[in-house]
């Protein structure tokens, strides 16, 4: 009977929100209290941005060899109209311009830029599964070609747009724990907000859409105020270029995948056993004073039991000494 207690009590999964009994005579610091309720994040990755450019509704211009011109309903002639468009004169002025028939075939150019996002937000933590919070992320960004998926039967050609530029993005986001397995939390999250494009795009020619961004944090939970994360995201927004001198829009979808890496902390409601002979890992009390015994990346009451700081010390040295030797050695 008491192997089997052992063996299930070693099976059983850890559970932070059920580690101490509370005592209503030890009253934490109300302002740390509040500031425990909030969980900050920092996490740095990649970004892929997906550009789609649909010029079916457009006039195609080939420029020479290298450029590709677009001219709307009053045969008005634009470059540069992927970010920055310019108005350069009426079509009939460049006679040298070869126009291309697409004879009712689809005109769409693609490509994807890069970019290394960094992501600072916080959230209030509602109960143990809902949060919420506002955020900012800055990422740098390039976008060296668009390629077009239908070319006209070889008439057309590459566009190197060279876009070099920073986004910066602010936004409120909504989350929810969905499931807890042996120290990793599975979260749901959205965001919501704008993003602004940097100067590689000219901010008078554009108008931006809501960016929405939903992704799937994993969450290594070291201690309640310690977490180490992964986010793999996907986000949706577009924007639309108001060609100078008239009425057409252009509309270009830019949607990204993204995955970062990074940390959350939690303020703790409770200082540190200020005892340097307390082995305590509990949070614990001295006198009418509350203290946690861990620091903040180690859980405050371990399942294995209470390990003396000598012990685990010695364990770390010893460590070497109990690993198998290949054969021959």
């Amino acid at each position: 009977m008491k192997k089997e207690a052992k063996k299930e009590n070693a099976n059983r999964e850890y559970n932070l929100d059920d580690i101490y009994a509370n005592n209503p005579e030890l009253k934490p610091n109300r302002f740390r209290e509040i500031l425990n309720r909030f969980m900050f994040s920092f996490s740095a990755g990649y970004e892929a941005t997906f550009y789609n450019t649909d010029l079916s509704s457009q006039s195609i211009y080939l420029a020479g060899s290298k450029n590709i011109l677009i001219g709307d309903a009053d045969n008005k002639l634009y470059k540069n109209w992927l970010n920055a468009p310019e108005y350069i004169g009426e079509a009939e002025n460049f006679p040298n311009y070869q126009k291309l028939e697409t004879n009712g075939q689809q005109v769409v150019y693609k490509g994807v830029g890069s970019g290394v996002p960094i992501d600072l937000n916080f959230n209030y933590l509602f109960g143990r599964r809902f949060r919420a919070g506002l955020g900012l992320t800055y990422a740098t960004h390039r976008l060296k070609k668009l390629s077009p998926e239908s070319n006209l039967n070889g008439t057309l050609i590459e566009l190197n747009p060279e876009i070099k530029s920073a986004f910066f993005k602010y936004y409120l986001t909504l989350g929810a724990e969905l499931y807890h397995y042996k120290g990793f939390t599975y979260v749901l999250d959205m965001q919501f907000g704008k993003t602004s494009l940097g100067k590689g795009f000219s901010k008078d020619a554009l108008e931006r859409s809501m960016t929405i961004n939903v992704g799937m944090p994993i969450e290594r939970v070291f201690s309640e105020y310690f977490r180490v994360f992964i986010r793999p995201s996907y986000e949706f927004k577009n924007y639309q270029v108001l060609l100078p001198e008239s009425t057409s829009t252009l509309k270009t979808s830019q949607n990204a995948f993204a995955i970062t890496l990074g940390v959350k902390i939690r303020i703790p409601e409770i200082k540190r056993c200020p005892i340097h002979s307390c082995e305590t890992q509990m949070k614990h009390a001295h006198g009418d004073q509350a203290y946690r015994g861990q620091p903040l990346v180690y859980p405050q009451n371990p399942k294995i039991g209470q390990i003396p700081k000598t012990l685990q010390n010695y364990r770390r040295k010893d460590k070497a000494k109990f690993q198998p030797r290949p054969a021959g050695m």
